[in-house]
């Protein structure tokens, strides 16, 4: 049995080096794989030298985003004859006992296909770590930026019941797969670049009779980049995110062609008022 912890970069070098001081110290991971994402900073030049008997790094043909990356390291697990795989990014801090606990969960239930932890921020609190399929009625009005501003009120994530909980989806920034259910259910979808991944793996997982669950008696530690409170107004990531909703409801929850259309439409009139308004929050901000 081969246990293998793979990990993406793009820019993140020291995130990266992290990672493998975290994995190395853990006897039971038997390989590490770092993605270089096409890196075009000398990223993947640097990681070359943490290269040893467990730490493998390669460098993807291109930068195809998340599925893409995360696929082509998937691709090597399975030629290690990997068993059980974690995905992580370069940002999460986790521990031995994360790791022995969700390896044990996959041993002792033979229907689990994906299983994480609950997910605490840098400053202690505590972040979504899973929540329920999104339904379509609600990923069209949260298009809206005045919808999610005054309207939006979360009902799709879960209360924390026992020890661990059977749940519809888990964050994608740490998550343990059995290996033999990823390869079935076809990995990752690389017709999305960014977003919904986590969605569209569990939904795949599903169709094949694999469940997705949560322990709630561990967790990791994700120490995300993003500076909370300033507004985006990246216009290609507002319309990214937007699209891959879009993708997840067309070709995963078999909607009308009526209901493609309206969201075709929607989704760019809310992705419009969303750039502007962060545009002009972002102006006044300086």
């Amino acid at each position: 049995m081969a246990i293998t912890l793979i990990t993406l970069n793009y820019k993140d070098v020291e995130g990266c080096k992290k990672i493998c001081e975290q994995a190395q110290g853990i006897d039971i991971i038997d390989n590490i794989i770092i993605v270089d994402n096409m890196s075009n900073d000398g990223s993947y030049e640097k990681l070359c030298d943490l290269k040893n008997n467990k730490i493998r790094v390669v460098q993807s043909k291109k930068n195809g985003g998340y599925s893409y990356g995360y696929n082509y390291g998937l691709k090597i697990a399975k030629e290690l004859s990997t068993e059980y795989v974690f995905i992580c990014n370069s940002d999460v801090l986790f521990d031995k006992v994360l790791i022995k606990k969700c390896i044990e969960f996959l041993q002792k239930n033979d229907k689990c296909g994906a299983v994480s932890a609950r997910q605490f921020g840098i400053l202690g609190e505590e972040c979504v770590s899973a929540w329920k399929f999104p339904k379509y009625i609600e990923d069209l009005k949260f298009c809206s930026w005045i919808y999610k501003k005054y309207f939006f009120q979360s009902n799709n994530t879960y209360k924390m019941i026992g020890k661990y909980q059977k749940v519809d989806a888990v964050s994608g920034c740490f998550t343990c797969f059995r290996m033999s259910a990823l390869i079935e259910a076809g990995m990752y979808d690389e017709k999305v670049f960014l977003y919904n991944e986590e969605n569209i793996i569990s939904k795949r997982l599903h169709k094949i009779g694999f469940d997705t669950y949560r322990l709630n008696d561990c967790s990791y530690i994700h120490n995300h980049k993003r500076k909370r409170g300033v507004p985006d107004a990246n216009y290609k990531k507002i319309l990214q995110v937007a699209r891959s909703g879009y993708y997840y409801h067309t070709q995963y929850n078999n909607i009308s062609m009526i209901k493609k259309s309206i969201f075709w439409i929607y989704m760019h009139i809310g992705v419009f008022e969303t750039y502007m308004v962060n545009l002009v929050k972002l102006v006044l901000c300086k």
